[in-house]
């Protein structure tokens, strides 16, 4: 599997419409400033990172883009990976991604780091959804 050669960050959003809010439960981190800590290592590996915004007249359209793919759909993709069953002792896993109301009454995405760096890692995947049958 050929991993893609770089992650474009993508926001859009509404006019007038604030930030989404990514939050990272174990490192107090937002998102953002766990992607400006990763992208040195990203492109130390060959990996461009570009980040950008953009005004859509469509609100279903908004929130955070990696390679195109939105940023809760590839937490649900990492998060899947947390559930798998190792043992005969299997504990049930909390809940890896969670929604919360946010600064402001905003809509916060909540989940630990190392599954936003594997969502982030995930977008530079080829899409299994277009994989041939």
């Amino acid at each position: 599997m050929e991993i893609m050669h770089s992650l474009e960050v993508e926001w859009r959003h509404g006019e007038g419409q604030t930030p989404p809010s990514y939050h990272c439960t174990d490192t107090d981190r937002n998102f953002f400033e766990l992607l400006e800590e990763i992208t040195p290592i990203l492109e130390s590996d060959g990996i461009r990172v570009v980040i950008s915004e953009k005004t859509t007249a469509d609100r279903e359209g908004s929130g955070i883009f990696l390679n195109g793919r939105l940023l809760e759909e590839l937490l649900d993709e990492a998060a899947q990976s947390q559930t798998y069953c190792h043992s005969t002792k299997w504990d049930s896993v909390e809940e890896s991604r969670q929604v919360v109301p946010g600064p402001g009454g905003t809509i916060c995405q909540e989940a630990s780091e190392i599954l936003f760096r594997k969502a982030t890692l995930r977008a530079l995947e080829p899409d299994y959804r277009q994989w041939p049958e």
